[in-house]
């Protein structure tokens, strides 16, 4: 290339990036400009976010109703259940910093396209969100859509929503951060891991069915302690996979749904799994039916001073004074029948090898697969 020619294409390079980024710039400043400054959906929540008492939040996949209780927030209709607080801020702040950005359609048949159709009608994606003060004074209600990428370089980003009873449809300056799940919004309630599981024990009108123990640790094998009626003549072993698989319901545990203990019959005559742990940990699972559900209430108790003190000390706040509808996969296993915990001793004597940790059975589930939608009707 002779110089002439290569400075020729420097030049016309050098034009072409300054063209670029004035085209950006440009682009820049008409977001900028398009974009209101003062606007805002909701200028008295705006102004006071904590002002704010009561929440409704109805997505596709749950509904919650949450109530303020002091420096903290409640499930209303979960029993009075906490529920995290910095989700809570994190909702309020988004929807409170919603601002108008660009009118979008009128016409109801296109709402589906960007999720902002009636929440709760058939086939519907819309979320529905909605704030009163302590007064029941309403602060803000709105129908939040499809996630929008078209507002180019501004950080907030965008969001497809429109206002209860109104026709138009907003591309809005930023985003509601709203749970995918409902386990998102709580914290496990337990989590003891498999290899600290120890003795396992089942009470059922009062009385111990069955027990059985890890007696050599090296192994971890579960070892029948005792059995009241298995169904099985001759010589039974512990069958361990089972026995281990009964460890689902306090494992990484979360749930479908919360009452206060009170609203549940809790008898003597439950069934009680007790798990015993290396830490000196107690923690039994007393089960209850009632109108078709069965709940779960945990209890955990440890020696002063032992290792598994500060573990059952937070079971105990998370779970006390609370029953918990499990997911099926949760509960399946602690309802196991006696007889599937043992087996047949093998006729050469050999003992099967250990079934592993229990973590290994644990099903792989979406969890939203396991959410229920509690609608009105059902509080």
């Amino acid at each position: 290339m002779t110089p002439k020619a290569f400075y020729t294409l420097a030049a016309v390079t050098g034009v072409a990036i300054v063209a670029t980024g004035a085209a950006i710039a440009s682009q820049y400043n008409a977001y900028s400009i398009q974009r209101p400054t003062d606007a805002s959906f909701f200028p008295a929540l705006r102004e006071d976010r904590s002002a704010v008492a009561r929440l409704v939040i109805d997505t596709p996949r749950y509904d919650l109703e949450l109530a303020r209780d002091g420096d903290r927030w409640v499930v209303a209709n979960q029993g009075g259940y906490p529920v995290n607080s910095t989700q809570v801020m994190n909702l309020i702040d988004g929807l409170a910093a919603l601002r108008p950005f660009e009118a979008k359609t009128t016409n109801p048949e296109l709402y589906p396209e960007v999720w902002v159709e009636e929440p709760g009608s058939e086939g519907a994606a819309a979320s529905y969100l909605e704030a009163e003060n302590a007064a029941g004074e309403p602060l803000a209600a709105m129908i939040v859509g499809k996630i929008s990428n078209s507002i180019g370089f501004n950080p907030l980003g965008g969001t497809f929503v429109r206002k209860p009873g109104e026709d138009q449809v907003w591309l809005a300056e930023g985003r509601v951060g709203i749970p995918l799940t409902f386990t998102d919004w709580f914290q496990q309630i337990v989590h003891v891991s498999g290899p600290d599981l120890r003795r396992i024990t089942i009470r059922e009108g009062g009385e111990v069915v069955f027990e059985a123990a890890k007696v050599d640790l090296t192994l971890g094998r579960y070892e029948l302690v005792s059995v009241k009626d298995p169904g099985i003549e001759g010589e039974i072993i512990a069958s361990d996979t089972n026995v281990k698989q009964m460890g689902q319901g306090v494992v990484s545990t979360t749930f479908d749904q919360a009452r206060a203990e009170s609203e549940i019959a809790f008898a003597d005559t439950d069934r009680i799994v007790i798990f015993e742990t290396a830490k000196e940990m107690t923690l039994s699972v007393q089960l209850h039916e009632q109108d078709g559900v069965v709940w779960a209430k945990y209890i955990a108790t440890a020696p002063e001073g032992s290792e598994g003190a500060a573990q059952a000390a937070q079971i105990t706040e998370r779970t006390g004074g609370y029953a918990f509808k499990l997911p099926a996969y949760r509960l399946t296993p602690l309802q196991r029948t006696v007889a599937s915990l043992v087996e047949p001793k093998p006729a050469d004597g050999a003992v099967p090898q250990p079934g592993g940790d229990m973590n290994q059975f644990i099903l792989q589930q979406d969890p939203a697969a396991a959410i229920p939608l509690i609608r009105p009707e059902q509080r």
